[in-house]
């Protein structure tokens, strides 16, 4: 359940991200350590694209920002 709830906030920041025209896009941000899968995705880079673009997975504490 926790992760439905958090994917439809991902989905949506990042979707408000990509069509705010004062924002570059959106960056996926975490803690960062917790899990070597979320690591690899902890890249810093800036993603233009609408729609669900964010693999996450049960307990997953990675979030979604705007880019500005």
């Amino acid at each position: 359940m926790q992760r439905r709830i958090a994917d439809h906030l991902r989905l949506t920041v990042a979707n408000n991200s990509v069509t705010d025209s004062a924002a570059q896009g959106w960056v996926r941000v975490g803690s960062g350590g917790s899990c070597d899968w979320c690591d690899q995705y902890l890249d810093g880079e800036v993603r233009t694209t609408e729609g669900y673009d964010f693999d996450a997975h049960d307990n997953c504490n990675c979030g979604v920002v705007p880019a500005f």
